[in-house]
Order: structure tokens, then C-alpha cells, then sequence
């Protein structure tokens, strides 16, 4: 599937061999030739190791972070939401040599999130590291392309220039459409109000109301979403402060997060007695 327009991400000099380095080795993988082998095991090392979370946003200063801030955050394992985990995702796909791109994708409001295309031996590939949902093999851009992880199914669908991304809600067999975006590539600028919005203005989007940390193992997944916690394979339950502390702990860099989750549910704490 050709993409209609493309434009340089303007990530292509964000990453230098030496950052590349460091970072394949935190994900513990190796260079290696641009094959889409090589991105599905790549994707799913950044899934394994590198979380979706909003407590850098919840914790931080209300604006976007620069791009030696996105770099740094990367570096240490920390994640964050979209555009610090799929402007990180590019900048590194193109170190490696990838044929990488941004495109806008539309959620609860138009044009709020961000997606990847790859280009490998002719054929573009959707990918997308920033969105909380365990997108773990890249998707040729063909309608009908789908992939099944841990009970969770997802499927692109194309009506000319449109891709939606239909899935089922985790463990349960009713389809939604997640996202939908469309088949052109930008320059990273392009998402500079989006972004501005996300970490500025509460109601646009869910990040600044609750908290939200995940990470995916290829058999596994481990989710916080507000006062609710959840180990794939198995069931939702409820947590409170000290349980959601302890799970954190165990599932993710404790050195990191735990600091984290405590002054995040400090400021939605104070946030709703405001």
C-alpha cells in the first residue's frame, strides 16, 4: 500500500550510534540487518522493556518534552505516552536503517495520537509502540491484516486513504474501532499542538485525570488503569494505594516507578480536593 504523501519525520538525527547503542542494549538486542524479523523482535524487546505510562505527565512540568528530554527518558527505560515512545521508535528505527515514518491517527479527538509506518522490501507496515494495547507484530497495510496476542485480536481495516484499526476489548469478544489514521507521513512538528494539549489541557485525553502504566510480554501483559490492575492471562481487580505500590514494584523498575506512582496519586489527589 503507498503511502499518498510523505514528508521527512525530522527524527532522522535525534539518535547517534553511541544513544542506539546504549539503547539495544538496555532492550537486550543487537544490531542487526533492516528485515521485518528483525522490527517484530525489536517492537516486541521495546514492548517487553519499555512501559506506556502517563506518570512522567502527571509528575511533570505541563508541556511536551523536548527532544533530548525524550531521548534521556528512553534511555533510562522510562516510556512515557505516544510521542515519547513512537518519536523515540523512529528516530531509532532510522539509526538502524529502517525506511520509518510519522502518521497522525485520530482517538476520542481528531488527530490526538501518533502511529509509525515501515516501509521493508516495497511493503508498508503500521506500527505502534504508544498506545497501551499490545500491538506486538507490525501489520502490513492491506485491508485485513490482523494479529492475535494473549486473547487480544486486532485488524486493519482500509477505506481508501483510511486505515481503522478494529480489536477486541481485552478477553471479551466485542470489537471497537481503536484508532483510525490516515496513509501520509509528517514531519514531527505536525503533532506539536496535539502534544501541547495532552500535557496541558485536562479533558483532552485521559492522562491528566488517571493513571495509566503498562508493559507486554509476548504471553504476558501487566496493566494499571486508575484503581485497577491486571496480569494477562487472568482476571481485573481492584487496588488500593499499597497493593497498586507492590505491583509495581514487582512488575516494573521499582527504582524508577514506585518514586512515581507515589507523587502521582499525590497530584490527583490534590487535583480533586482543588
Amino acid at each position: 500500500m503507498n503511502i499518498k504523501h510523505r514528508e521527512s519525520s525530522g527524527l532522522e538525527n535525534w539518535l547517534d550510534e553511541s544513544a542506539c547503542e546504549q539503547f539495544l542494549r538496555l532492550i537486550g538486542m543487537r544490531r542487526q540487518p533492516p528485515t521485518l524479523d528483525y522490527l517484530t523482535g525489536l517492537l516486541r524487546a521495546c514492548y517487553a522493556r519499555i512501559p506506556f505510562q502517563n506518570l512522567s505527565m502527571l509528575t511533570g512540568p505541563r508541556r511536551p518534552p523536548s527532544g533530548e528530554q525524550i531521548m534521556k527518558m528512553a534511555l533510562r527505560g522510562l516510556g512515557g505516552p505516544c510521542d515519547v515512545n513512537n518519536f523515540f521508535l523512529c528516530a531509532l528505527l532510522h539509526r538502524l536503517q529502517f525506511d520509518a515514518g510519522l502518521l497522525p491517527a485520530s482517538m476520542a479527538e481528531p488527530d490526538c495520537h501518533i502511529g509509525l509506518s515501515v516501509t521493508i522490501d516495497g511493503q508498508r507496515y503500521w506500527v505502534d509502540f504508544g498506545n497501551g494495547f499490545p500491538y506486538l507484530t507490525p501489520l502490513p497495510i492491506v485491508h485485513g491484516a490482523f494479529a492475535v496476542h494473549i486473547g487480544f485480536r486486532y485488524q486493519l481495516q482500509m477505506l481508501g486513504d483510511t486505515v481503522s484499526v478494529w480489536q477486541n476489548a481485552l478477553g471479551e469478544k466485542q470489537k471497537m474501532v481503536n484508532q483510525t489514521f490516515t496513509l501520509r507521513e509528517v514531519h514531527y512538528s505536525h503533532f506539536d499542538r496535539m502534544r501541547a494539549r495532552h500535557y496541558g489541557e485536562p479533558g483532552f485525553g485521559p492522562f491528566l485525570s488517571g493513571v495509566r502504566i503498562n508493559r507486554w510480554e509476548l504471553k504476558r501483559g501487566f496493566i494499571m488503569r486508575d484503581n485497577t490492575i491486571r496480569n494477562l492471562p487472568g482476571k481485573k481487580r481492584t487496588a488500593d494505594f499499597e497493593t497498586g505500590l507492590a505491583w509495581i514494584r514487582r512488575h516494573f523498575d521499582g527504582k524508577l516507578f514506585v518514586p512515581l506512582y507515589r507523587k502521582s496519586m499525590e497530584v490527583l489527589d490534590a487535583t480533586k480536593h482543588a
